[in-house]
């Protein structure tokens, strides 16, 4: 809590609290100095007087002071759902996907926006929300991605013309993907091409059972509320398989080089 005590003194410490929405009857007395004020909200914490509330605070205090390390562990992460399952083909539940994800965004550290039914312009929603990870949920053959049409018909992007648009983003733009989730067949196969426009790309190899990818998408981004490197976070959250889905042997994760 030094890092608290240094940057919240008590009279700035007592709002904190406030628009965290620590308990009245648990918040410190101000008369305190600042480090015992914060010893004594860690203790409450430890007591579980506010569950959550360390997230929450530490969310708050890295809003105010994002060039603190000390308080990296509360970034909210925006995240930009893209799915799309054209009528003749079989059935991707993007929306269960994406519930999960909102169910996970439920503990503090998640900000979620989300593009069903997408046509490939939709990617320009990239632009608006100003995503941190891409969250890619369409069909794939290793070479394509399948987007829809103005009917709904597939329409089919060679993988490359999506790097390329999300790099025009970049360019010109300035928006910077930290991770790129491909929940698509296949998409090991195009995975590579994608750490031009992202930090981290997480892939599959083979077929992915809907299933299995809604189970897998719960797991990661539950998984990032207390582990902040993704990679690490796709390690966790492939660790414990269900015996259908094989996440250890079918999940890949590549990072950029710097």
């Amino acid at each position: 809590m030094a890092a608290f005590a240094a940057a919240y003194p008590t009279v700035r410490a007592e709002k904190l609290l406030w628009n965290a929405r620590f308990p009245d009857s648990v918040i410190p007395s101000t008369v305190l100095n600042a480090g015992d004020f914060w010893s004594e909200v860690s203790r409450v914490l430890a007591n579980g007087a506010f569950p959550g509330g360390r997230r929450r605070l530490l969310a708050i205090a890295h809003r105010s002071f994002p060039a603190n390390a000390a308080f990296a562990a509360g970034r909210v992460r925006r995240v930009l759902v893209v799915g799309a399952s054209p009528d003749e083909e079989d059935a991707l539940r993007a929306d269960r996907e994406l519930r999960e994800i909102r169910k996970a965004a439920r503990l503090g550290h998640l900000e979620v926006a989300s593009v069903l039914a997408a046509q490939v312009s939709d990617l320009r929603a990239v632009l608006a929300e100003r995503p941190d990870i891409l969250h890619l949920s369409v069909h794939g053959d290793g070479t394509y991605l399948y987007f829809e049409s103005a009917l709904g018909d597939g329409q089919p992007v060679a993988a490359r013309d999506v790097v390329a648009t999300l790099a025009r983003y970049r360019d010109a733009d300035q928006v910077r993907l930290t991770g790129l989730i491909l929940q698509s067949c296949e998409s090991e196969s195009v995975a590579a091409e994608f750490l031009d426009v992202a930090e981290v790309v997480v892939a599959h190899r083979g077929r992915i059972d809907d299933a299995c990818a809604v189970l897998f998408a719960a797991r990661l981004y539950e998984e990032l509320r207390d582990t902040p490197s993704l990679p690490s976070a796709v390690r966790n959250a492939s660790a414990d398989d269900e015996p259908s889905c094989d996440f250890r042997d079918n999940v890949i994760v590549l990072v950029r080089r710097a």
